[in-house]
Order: structure tokens, then C-alpha cells, then sequence
């Protein structure tokens, strides 16, 4: 019995429309590098991360940052810059690779950041990680090249 699996083509349309999403998520990620960490969070990183200390809901994830994120909260916050960044940028690559890299990267630092957020925070980042594990999901249909597999055998 054989069973076959076969991607089809991706269309221009949907093409585009991931070329768009995807760098709609870069640009937000840049913006909120640069835009918001930067000049919003940095000036006031010690307090933005005691804020996160005392509103965590998982108690271990608590202890963690007050012991060593809140005393840290300076570097901490160039290191979130700089990570945004180096996410944005690759959504933003001309490589599907680098945007599928972007888009995990992106989906994981939302999950790690879900312990200390609030509302309304809480309430996006859910969709926002979904978003983007359908995205990578759908950049590496349409990057993958059409092949036909079987069982232990190739065709």
C-alpha cells in the first residue's frame, strides 16, 4: 500500500500574503526594540523589572527574576534589545530560512515572557504566538520544494 504526501505549489497570492505578514512581525519586533525597550523601558529598567517580579503568577519563575533579572535589570534589558532585534531582522531577511528562524525565535521569547505579564499584555501574546507558529509553519510549506514520499522507498 503506498501513501503518498505531496505539497502543492504555493500560489503569488499567498506567497505575498506571507511576504506581508512576515514582515509586518519584523517591523513590530524592530518597534518594540527600539521604539519601546529602548527609550520606554531602558531609562526605567529597575523598576520595569521589579514590576515583573511582583506581578509573575508562577512562583518559581518569581524567584527567579527578583534573584537575577531585577538586580541585572540594566543589561537585562540591552540583552532583550538586542534579541528583539537580531528576531526582527531575521523576519525581515530576504531568507525564508532566516524568517522561519525569526519566527521560532519570536514564538519562544512570547512563551518565556508569558509568566510576567499582565493585562493587556497577557491577553496578545497568545495570538501572537500562534501567529507565529503558523507562520513558520506556512513559510516552510511554501520554501519546501514538491516531493512525493512512500513508504521506506522514494519514488
Amino acid at each position: 500500500m503506498m501513501s503518498m504526501v505531496q505539497h502543492r505549489p504555493v500560489g503569488a497570492s499567498r506567497r505575498r500574503g506571507l511576504t506581508v505578514g512576515r514582515r509586518c512581525l519584523g517591523g513590530f519586533y524592530l518597534a518594540m526594540a527600539w521604539g519601546v525597550n529602548t527609550f520606554v523601558t531602558l531609562p526605567k529598567a529597575r523598576d520595569v523589572m521589579a514590576g515583573f517580579a511582583q506581578d509573575c503568577w508562577v512562583p518559581t519563575y518569581k524567584k527567579a527574576v527578583d534573584a537575577l533579572v531585577v538586580p541585572n535589570a540594566v543589561p537585562v534589558t540591552v540583552a532583550a534589545i538586542a534579541g528583539e532585534t537580531v528576531v526582527g531582522a531575521a523576519m525581515l531577511g530576504r531568507s525564508e530560512r532566516s524568517a522561519q528562524v525569526g519566527m521560532l525565535a519570536g514564538a519562544a521569547w512570547c512563551t518565556g515572557l508569558l509568566p510576567v505579564l499582565t493585562w493587556p499584555y497577557i491577553a496578545v501574546m497568545p495570538p501572537l504566538i500562534v501567529v507565529q507558529l503558523w507562520l513558520f509553519r506556512s513559510l516552510r510549506r511554501s520554501s519546501s520544494p514538491q516531493r512525493t514520499r512512500t513508504h521506506g522507498r522514494s519514488s
